[in-house]
Order: C-alpha cells, then sequence, then structure tokens
C-alpha cells in the first residue's frame, strides 16, 4: 500500500478534513494527490502532516509494515534468545544467512552484521574466529559515522566483546556524543546504557577496575528513571563484581546474590545463569 493512502485512512479516523490538515503544511491539492499516491512529498511537510493528525513516524512505520518488527529486530530477537539458550546451531544459520545476502547482493551492511553476530558466537562460546579483518572493517565504519541512529547502537552494542580494546575505549567514550540527537529518546537512551553495561563487562573481565568505574558513573547519570528496572540491576552485578575484585568480597558478593536473586524472581534463568557463570569464573581466577 502507498504511504499517501495508508496516511488517508488515519486521516479519516482521526475525522479531519483534508483542508484542516493541509492548512499551513501544503496545498490541498498537493495532499490530495499524495493521498491518492500521484506523487511524493518531502520529509518535513511529512512530519507535519502526521503531527496534525496526532501520530508518530515511529507510530506509522508500524501501521504500514502490519505491526510486524523489521527484519534486523526479528534477527536480534532469534540471536537474543539463542544466546541465552547457548542455541550455537541456530546462529551458525543466522551468521550463514548474512554472509550469503552479502555474497548475493553486495549489500554491505549484510557483511557488518555478520561480523556482529560472529563476535557474538565467539563470545558465547569464548573463542576468537571472527576474523581480524572483518572486526577492522566494523570498527573503521562505526568511527566514520559522526552521529549515529539505532543501527550504529546495535551494531557496536553487540559487537563490544570483539572489538580491540583501546578502539573499544575510544568508542565507548564518544558514545554519549555520537548520540547526541537521540537523548531525549527513551528507547536509545536505554540501548546507550546497554553499551556502556557490556562496556563495563569487558573492562571488569580484563581488571580495567578504574575504567569500569567510571562506565558505571556514566550509566547511574543515564538512569535516571524507574522505568530502567533491568539495566539497574546489571549495574548493581557490575558494581558488585567492581566490589568484589577490588577486595571487599563481602559487599561485593552481596550485591552480586542480590542482582541474580532479582534476575530469578522476575524469571530471567538464563540470565541468571549466565551471570552467574561469569561470577564463578570470577572466583575461580581469584584463586
Amino acid at each position: 500500500m502507498m504511504y499517501g493512502e495508508e496516511f488517508k485512512k488515519l486521516r479519516l479516523e482521526k475525522q479531519l478534513t483534508i483542508a484542516d490538515t493541509a492548512s499551513g503544511i501544503m496545498s490541498i491539492s498537493l495532499l490530495s494527490k499524495f493521498e491518492r499516491g500521484l506523487c511524493e512529498i518531502t520529509v518535513s511537510k511529512f512530519v507535519k502532516i502526521l503531527e496534525r493528525v496526532n501520530v508518530t513516524l515511529s507510530e506509522f512505520e508500524l501501521i504500514v509494515s502490519n505491526f510486524q518488527k523489521s527484519r534486523m529486530m526479528q534477527l536480534l530477537d532469534e540471536l537474543r534468545e539463542s544466546y541465552l539458550k547457548k542455541e550455537f546451531d541456530k546462529i551458525e544459520v543466522i551468521i550463514a544467512n548474512e554472509l550469503d545476502l552479502w555474497k548475493n547482493t553486495g549489500h554491505i551492511r549484510h557483511r557488518y552484521n555478520s561480523t556482529m553476530f560472529s563476535i557474538v558466537y565467539d563470545e558465547l562460546r569464548d573463542t576468537n574466529t571472527t576474523k581480524e579483518k572483518d572486526i577492522e572493517f566494523l570498527t573503521d565504519y562505526l568511527f566514520s559515522i559522526e552521529d549515529w541512529t539505532q543501527y550504529e547502537l546495535i551494531l557496536y552494542g553487540n559487537s563490544v566483546a570483539g572489538i580491540k580494546f583501546n578502539a573499544m575505549m575510544l568508542l565507548s567514550n564518544e558514545l554519549i556524543h555520537k548520540t547526541r540527537y537521540f537523548q531525549n529518546n527513551a528507547a536509545h537512551r536505554k540501548m546507550i546504557a546497554q553499551i556502556l553495561l557490556n562496556s563495563t563487562i569487558v573492562c571488569l573481565m580484563k581488571n580495567e577496575l578504574d575504567i569500569s568505574l567510571n562506565f558505571q558513573n556514566e550509566i547511574s547519570q543515564l538512569l535516571t528513571s524507574e522505568h530502567y528496572l533491568h539495566e539497574r540491576n546489571v549495574l548493581n552485578f557490575c558494581n558488585g563484581i567492581y566490589l568484589y575484585k577490588k577486595g571487599n568480597t563481602i559487599e561485593g558478593e552481596k550485591k552480586i546474590d542480590a542482582a541474580l536473586t532479582i534476575f530469578k524472581q522476575l524469571g530471567s534463568d538464563h540470565l541468571a545463569a549466565n551471570f552467574t557463570e561469569f561470577f564463578e569464573d570470577v572466583k575461580n581466577s581469584k584463586s
């Protein structure tokens, strides 16, 4: 269906005339042609008429896609579930499909995607099979983009563990600047916090404790709303690991146990198991 035709349905449902909708934005004839699929209009005009009918751009995108998630979001859902359940074969299929799409279409985003999924796969198996040239290619792309959108946040957030530490430090420190246009967007703010949490975990794994604390402080400033309960709990877990590694084992273990208990109470059993395994590795490395 044409965007104009879908917009007309919304306008009629909102009980707005074509004259009231077009007023001050464009001519009635132009809006009429747009609604009949006879012409296109500029993005700025389209956003304005959406505001006139009290519909956001993201809501309109959901409507025209019949409330289906984008292919990327569906892939991420599959990846997340497979990661938590440690279903290696499913992740291998995701990687292979992206590589095939890259070879068959030449669309470079599929190469970025396959590298990202490969890094996640390596992290899950504690291996190092992702080609260094692919990681460098992905890293160069992330550095080259001045203002990140959701796609770059997804790429980086899932690739943090595989990117060289110094590059990860630079990208994470620039994250707030690179996403400055989206600071007031709740969904992007949440993604930024999750990426910094991933960066914190990498720092803790590498015993870069002071750097991890700096990230923890940044995350605390981002999580100013009570809506970020999951992120707050991960942050408490990370702080517990930090304290434990710093020698304050009693207080650290209390925080860790409390965070793991909350994950279990919320039914996040796979997540609780993965974090428990992480803590066991920390304890074994200390003994």
